[in-house]
C-alpha cells in the first residue's frame, strides 16, 4: 500500500491521534537511545549500561492485556505470556519545554507512576521497547505502535 494515501491525510490522522493520547494516554518519561551507532560494536554483548539517552516527557496508552486473536491479526504469535502493546504520539516534549517531533528507537524505554501498573507488574516501573507493530503499510503509519517488556538491569554482581 506504498504511498496510496496521500500525506496530508496522514498527517491529519496522526493529529487526532496525538489528541486522543494527549486524552487518554498516561504521562510518561520517555528515553531515545542517542548513541546506537557506537553500541552496535557490542552485538549482542550490549549491556543497559552501554546507552545513553535523550530524555523527553511525552503520553503512552497501554494495553497491559491484549486479546490474542488481534495480536494474531497482526502476525505476532504468542503461547504462554501475552506481551505488553504500548502506543506513542509522534510529539514529546523536550528538556527545554519545546514540543519536537520524535523518532522511537528499540532499546528505548519509558516510566510511568506505579499507580497506574497493574498488580501483576507491581515493583515494576519501566518498560523497554523491543518491537514495533507496523500495520499494514510502512510508508504511512499513522500511530507507533511497540511491544513492551519490564526493563531488565545489569547485574552487579559479575
Amino acid at each position: 500500500m506504498s504511498k496510496m494515501i496521500p500525506q496530508r491525510v496522514i498527517t491529519a490522522l496522526r493529529e487526532q491521534v496525538n489528541i486522543s493520547l494527549d486524552n487518554y494516554g498516561i504521562t510518561c518519561d520517555l528515553y531515545i537511545p542517542s548513541n546506537l551507532d557506537t553500541t552496535e560494536v557490542y552485538d549482542i554483548y550490549q549491556k543497559p549500561a552501554d546507552y545513553e539517552f535523550t530524555h523527553y516527557t511525552t503520553t503512552v496508552f497501554i494495553n497491559w492485556n491484549p486479546n490474542i486473536f488481534r495480536l494474531k491479526a497482526r502476525g505476532i504469535y504468542v503461547d504462554g505470556e501475552l506481551p505488553i502493546i504500548v502506543y506513542f504520539p509522534y510529539e514529546a516534549t523536550n528538556d527545554s519545554d519545546e514540543i519536537v517531533d520524535v523518532d522511537i528507537l528499540r532499546h528505548s524505554y519509558f516510566s510511568i507512576e506505579p499507580q497506574f501498573i497493574p498488580e501483576n507488574f507491581e515493583g515494576l516501573e519501566e518498560f523497554e521497547l523491543v518491537d514495533i507493530l507496523v500495520d499494514k503499510f510502512h510508508d504511512a503509519v499513522v500511530v507507533k505502535k511497540w511491544k513492551a517488556v519490564p526493563r531488565r538491569y545489569e547485574d552487579s554482581s559479575g
